[in-house]
């Protein structure tokens, strides 16, 4: 039943990988169902062989039977006719048959339970199989979408993207500060009324009458 035991170290093997030790997980879960089918064609064969054993073992025992009742019948007639050496000779012969006998037995009831145990086996991993098969999509889709995600952490956690994240944190302190320095000069600027806009103007009208004044009197000189 070593077949069994290295599909279970081929399936531990795979399960102990870390996702993000997995290059492709499609590959992987196929490898993984390949093993397994043939794993199925090993353990029927090994099956089949066991059972051959056993109905050999089962005819063996069945032929010993009957000779060592043909040798008990021997001794019997022997002693019913009075020849007790000829009688001896056949229960020796019953006995050698009858070590043989035992033996064989036994024998075909090891295979007996080695086939039976090796069939539940069959059954849990052809059940197992199906499973897998009817989850091959599903596990290939939860395994590729987990191994996206450790990559994005592992981008958004390296050197490069913290540096580029700082840079832009720094860019729109910049931004703000000159947002800030924007609305302080705004406020800082005189706010020009209406009122001042008059008396800026009256005062232009006097600079021009006095100007006119200035010009006359040079002219009446």
């Amino acid at each position: 039943m070593n077949f069994f035991k290295r599909l279970r170290d081929i399936i531990n093997s795979n399960l102990n990988h870390t996702l993000d030790k997995i290059e492709d997980p499609e590959k992987m879960i196929k490898y993984t169902i390949d093993q397994m089918e043939e794993t199925l064609v090993k353990a029927k064969s090994s099956i089949a062989a066991n059972m051959a054993k056993k109905i050999t073992a089962d005819r063996q025992v069945k032929e010993l039977g009957e000779r060592i009742a043909q040798w008990d019948a021997r001794a019997k007639l022997a002693v019913g006719k009075g020849l007790d050496d000829l009688a001896r000779e056949a229960l020796v012969e019953k006995k050698k048959l009858q070590a043989s006998y035992d033996n064989l037995s036994s024998e075909a009831m090891q295979y007996e339970a080695i086939v039976n145990s090796q069939k539940e086996q069959l059954d849990k991993l052809t059940i197992k199989l199906a499973e897998m098969k009817a989850k091959q999509k599903t596990l290939v889709a939860r395994a590729t979408q987990a191994k996206e995600k450790i990559e994005i952490a592992k981008s958004i956690n390296s050197s490069d993207t913290t540096d580029m994240f700082r840079r832009f944190d720094e860019l729109e302190s910049k931004i703000e500060h000159l947002e800030a320095s924007a609305q302080m000069e705004s406020s800082s600027s005189p706010v020009v009324t209406t009122e001042g806009k008059f008396a800026d103007m009256e005062k232009d009208e006097e600079i021009e009458a006095e100007l006119a004044a200035l010009k006359a009197k040079k002219e009446s000189n």
